[in-house]
Order: C-alpha cells, then structure tokens, then sequence
C-alpha cells in the first residue's frame, strides 16, 4: 500500500487558516498501527456534550517505519546498480 501525502486544515480556531503536511489517520491505521491514536469517527462527551475525537499520526513514531523503508528502496536500488554496471 502507497502512502497518500497530503495537505490538511487543522480545525481548532488558533489553527485556523494553516496548512499542514501529513497523512490521513485512518488511511495508514491498518498498514501502521501503533503511530495512530483514536478511533476513527471517535467522540467523546465533555461537559455532558458529545464532541468530535479526531484520530492524530505520531509522526515521531512513523519515522522509524519510513527510515526501515528508505534503506531498503537504498538497498535495492545499489543492488540493481550492481548488475546493471557490472
């Protein structure tokens, strides 16, 4: 599975009007689990009131995976250099 980067609006007013790079929560959910929190659709009830619980990406986390990928496109890529350039 492809990763889709896009740009997204945060929705909390001090954010408002900013863009941000990233991933969509539930799109990497299934292929990265453990770098997304929440539910998607989630809600949570604060001051007896039902409000969204929007899913976040740790990015911090993510970058491990996308290191481990990188160095094996590397990898590949030197491998093929190696048969082609003989």
């Amino acid at each position: 599975m492809l990763l889709r980067p896009m740009e997204y609006s945060r929705r909390e007013k001090a954010l408002a009007g900013n863009r941000f790079p990233g991933f969509i929560a539930h799109e990497i959910q299934e292929q990265f689990p453990l770098v997304v929190r929440g539910t998607k659709d989630g809600t949570r009830v604060e001051a007896g009131e039902e409000i969204p619980d929007y899913q976040s990406v740790d990015y911090i986390s993510l970058t491990a995976y996308l290191t481990a990928a990188l160095q094996a496109a590397v990898i590949r890529i030197e491998a093929l250099e190696k048969s082609v350039f003989k």
